[in-house]
């Protein structure tokens, strides 16, 4: 089994990070977080290794699941090396369909897709409830990806989103792909401010624009309704249908 270290950020990211040798080519990144443990159950180097017992014991891997994981105290833990053949952190478990194009346009239909090409790291909280950006563990696990994605000149939009591929809320309800992105974008340099506003009132409209690569992308509820659309998406889970219709004066 490897050795679990405890790193500070600054030493896994200039050390332990540059000093990897992956068996594949990196092409992408994912963003988990543990559910459990939550933050309030984190106590060090023992909360890692229960989560290796876990793994181990009651899911029968062969060690500790994803390749990093980030703790509430800013530090930073080893998990399965770049070496290995399998990372074991991001079965795809959705319908190839149902997965993000810009996952489909990088990977391959094979469900071990992530396991293979693609750096994981657990993020220690539960971010249903915990509020991401006030988080020192998710400030230090998405300061490993954008060091993840500048060793391996991979642009933010790579990063996913676990729940991208499997049925689960991984990596938390309140955690959007967008503002992950948007937070690599910024610790790489890469950030853009981005407005949508409504003419000729100049009313901002909230529909949370991101920009990837050269695509702006933008809530579609937020666009519609700011140009005086209602959005109905009652059968959206069952059927894949979103009705839009004019609002009524």
């Amino acid at each position: 089994m490897i050795r679990i270290r405890q790193y500070s950020l600054t030493d896994f990211v200039n050390e332990y990070l540059p000093a990897q040798r992956p068996r594949r080519s990196i092409k992408a990144t994912f963003l988990h977080h543990t559910w459990r443990p939550r933050r309030e159950d984190y106590h060090g180097a023992g909360t890692i290794e229960g989560i290796r017992d876990y793994h181990v014991n009651s899911r029968g891997w062969s060690d500790i699941g994803t390749n990093a994981y980030a703790a509430p105290d800013g530090t930073v833990y080893n998990g399965r090396p770049l070496s290995w053949s399998n990372y074991c952190h991001a079965l795809r478990k959705k319908p190839w369909a149902d997965c993000p194009a810009d996952y489909r346009e990088i990977a391959t239909t094979a469900t071990s897709w992530p396991n293979h090409y693609a750096f994981g790291i657990e993020t220690i909280g539960n971010f249903d409830d915990e509020d991401p950006a006030a988080s020192l563990a998710m400030n230090t696990a998405l300061a490993v990806l954008a060091a993840v994605h500048r060793l391996y000149n991979l642009p933010p939009e790579r990063l996913f989103l676990h729940r991208d591929v499997a049925y689960k809320t991984c990596p938390g309800s309140r955690v959007t792909r967008a503002w992950a992105r948007a937070e690599v974008a910024r610790r790489l340099g890469q950030a853009h401010d981005l407005r949508v506003i409504l003419l000729p009132e100049e009313t901002e409209i909230e529909c949370n624009p991101a920009l990837e690569g050269n695509t702006t992308r933008c809530d579609l509820r937020g666009v519609l309704e700011g140009v005086g659309y209602v959005v109905s998406t009652e059968r959206f889970n069952t059927d894949r249908i979103i009705y839009v219709t004019e609002a009524k004066p």
